[in-house]
C-alpha cells in the first residue's frame, strides 16, 4: 500500500512539475547491462558479499535510468530520477521500479539553499549510477557500510568557492518510513582546492533499530579525489562506524579504499580498486566478523558516442570462509570476471 502510494505521488510529480516549470524540464539518463561469472561456480549461484552483481553466470539489465530536472520558478528547482531494472530491485527490496531521487531545492540566496525530498547519501566514492563509477561492480564499502538514499531535508551553506557545509535530518538509512522516533542527523563539510585535492568529511548520527531509540549508530566518512597525477583521477575513501549493541556495549567497523582511473584518451580508460574492510560483524550490510579486501581491474573502451564497453576482473579475499564453491563448501576467496555495457543519453 505504501509503495503504491509513493509511486502514484511520484508519477503525479513527474506530470505536474513540467507544467509549472519556468525552465525545462531537461531530460537525461542511461542504460546499463552487465554479465558476471564467478570462477568458484558457487552452488547457490550467488557471489558472497556483493551487491548489484551477486548473481553468478547471469546477464542483468541493471538500470534504465531517467532523470528530469528544471526550474519551477526563479528560486525553486526540482529533480526527479527513476530507475528501472535489477539495481532498482536491490535498492527497493523487490520492485523493478525505484524512485532513486525526487527533491526540490529552494535558493534563499547565493550562499544558502534548502533541499527537501529523497536524495542519495553524502558518503562514498561509488554511486548508484553505474556508468560513472571507476569499476563495473561496487565494493564492500558501498554495499555494506553506507546508506544509499533517504527522505529528509538539509541546508547547504556555501562559505566560499572552496568550502561548503551541509546539515540536515533524514528518516534513517534507506528508510522511506522511519522505524523509530529518532531522526538521523546528517552533515558534510566539503573542501575544494581543484585538481590538487577536493574532499568531504561526512558524519551521520541516528538510531537505526526498529522501534528502538536507544541503540545509536555513528558513522564518519572521508571521501575525495586528487588529479595531480597526469591523466589520472585518484579517488580515495576512509569509512568508520560504531553501532550500539546493548546498554553498555558497542561494536565498530573500519574500511578504506583507493580507486584511481587512468584516462589514456577520450575513448580508453582503466579503473582500479583496492579496498579493505575490517568489521566486527557490525557494519549494516555485513553478516560476519571478518577482515575482507578486494582488488579490481576494469579497462573501458567507448565504442561510439555515449556507448561504453567495460571488462572487469576482481579478486575478493577474507580471513574467514565467506564465499561458496561449486560443492557448497565455504572458502576464503572468490574470483569473478564480467563485462558492462552502458549508454548515456
Amino acid at each position: 500500500m505504501i509503495k503504491g502510494t509513493i509511486k502514484l505521488m511520484m508519477a503525479s510529480l513527474l506530470m505536474v512539475l513540467p507544467l509549472l516549470a519556468k525552465e525545462g524540464p531537461a531530460m537525461n539518463g542511461h542504460i546499463e547491462a552487465t554479465y558476471n561469472y564467478n570462477l568458484n561456480q558457487p552452488k547457490a549461484g550467488l557471489s558472497g558479499w556483493r551487491s548489484y552483481d551477486n548473481k553468478d553466470n547471469t546477464f542483468l539489465l541493471n538500470t534504465v535510468m531517467l532523470r528530469l530536472a528544471g526550474a519551477a520558478m526563479e528560486k525553486l528547482t526540482y529533480t526527479v530520477e527513476a530507475d528501472f531494472g535489477t539495481d532498482a530491485m536491490f535498492n527497493s527490496g523487490g520492485s523493478m521500479v525505484d524512485i532513486q531521487e525526487a527533491y526540490i531545492n529552494w535558493k534563499f540566496n547565493n550562499k544558502l539553499n534548502l533541499t527537501i525530498g529523497k536524495f542519495v547519501t553524502f558518503m562514498g566514492i561509488e554511486v548508484i549510477e553505474g556508468p560513472v563509477n571507476p569499476t563495473v561492480s561496487r565494493g564492500f564499502l558501498f554495499g555494506l557500510c553506507e546508506p544509499f538514499t533517504h527522505p529528509g531535508a538539509y541546508l547547504q551553506h556555501i562559505l566560499s568557492d572552496k568550502i561548503d557545509i551541509k546539515l540536515g535530518v533524514v528518516n534513517g538509512w534507506d528508510l522511506m518510513k522511519d522505524n523509530n522516533d529518532f531522526k538521523t542527523i546528517i552533515s558534510r563539510v566539503g573542501l575544494n582546492l581543484g585538481d590538487p585535492l577536493s574532499f568531504g568529511i561526512v558524519y551521520y548520527l541516528g538510531a537505526e533499530g526498529t522501534n528502538d531509540d536507544s541503540t545509536l549508530r555513528h558513522t564518519m566518512d572521508i571521501t575525495g579525489v586528487s588529479k595531480i597525477i597526469p591523466k589520472t583521477a585518484l579517488n580515495f575513501q576512509f569509512n568508520w562506524g560504531m553501532q550500539d549493541i546493548g546498554a553498555d556495549s558497542s561494536g565498530t567497523w573500519m574500511g578504506f579504499g583507493v580507486q584511481p582511473v587512468y584516462t589514456a584518451n577520450e575513448k580508453c580508460n582503466v579503473g582500479l580498486r583496492f579496498e579493505m574492510l575490517m568489521d566486527g560483524g557490525i557494519a549494516p550490510g555485513a553478516t560476519a566478523d571478518a577482515s575482507t579486501w578486494n582488488l579490481t581491474v576494469t579497462p573501458g573502451y567507448m565504442i561510439a558516442d555515449g556507448l561504453w564497453l567495460r571488462l572487469e576482473g576482481r579478486y575478493d579475499s577474507s580471513d574467514k570462509d565467506l564465499f561458496e564453491d561449486k560443492d557448497g563448501a565455504m572458502t576464503s576467496s572468490q574470483i569473478t570476471v564480467g563485462a558492462g555495457f552502458s549508454y548515456m543519453y
